[in-house]
């Protein structure tokens, strides 16, 4: 998985570390995405807001999530907890549609013949 953080406006380095480390982290857990995009913006025409664009890329499909908040590390949490949210419905989806999940385990103590 890849994370990319930009921001439109300037930003701490601290901020953009921050939010690299939130986000892989958490979505860490799901080995279907192979891209995110984190746009960080510093709204002109609201007064002390932030927000937030991700685009992430899965094996099969892309999502697109925007959060706004008054504080920048508050955005980060919201989206964040919102890509952790519609990423684990969509396994759940997946999982009812399929039968099985699309992660699969194996079984290590397991010997095969011929090995």
């Amino acid at each position: 998985m890849r994370v990319t953080v930009t921001a439109q406006t300037p930003i701490h380095h601290d901020n953009r570390l921050h939010a690299e480390k939130r986000l892989t982290e958490r979505l860490g857990q799901y080995p279907q995405i192979e891209n995110v995009s984190l746009v960080l913006t510093r709204e002109a025409h609201r007064v002390d807001e932030w927000s937030a664009v991700a685009r992430v890329e899965l094996r099969h499909g892309t999502l697109h999530i925007r959060q706004h908040a008054h504080e920048l590390p508050q955005v980060v949490e919201q989206l964040v907890d919102t890509l952790d949210c519609r990423l684990a419905q969509r396994k759940q989806r997946m999982t009812a549609h399929k039968g099985h999940s699309s992660v699969r385990t194996m079984d290590v103590g397991r010997t095969f013949a011929g090995l």
